[in-house]
């Protein structure tokens, strides 16, 4: 089951960067609305190439969009 702000995370872009730390051997993101997320530091280091090549991505092809991307 899926709850209304869960739900509204879904669809909607969050536009604040979330906090991340390590503990435990683990490392951490403090997402929005009290979820947190913990991972292996492979798995975290994995996870951050992911996202740096998904936003890249997306900022290029808004800049082919846009016309200004030379």
């Amino acid at each position: 089951m899926i709850l209304k702000d869960q739900e509204r995370a879904m669809i909607s872009p969050h536009t604040e960067p979330r906090d991340v730390f390590h503990e435990n051997g683990e490392v951490v993101i403090d997402g929005p609305n009290g979820a947190v997320i913990a991972m292996t530091p492979e798995a975290a280091l994995r996870t951050a190439g992911r996202l740096d090549e998904a936003a890249n991505d997306e900022l290029i092809a808004r800049a082919q969009e846009r016309g200004t991307l030379v």
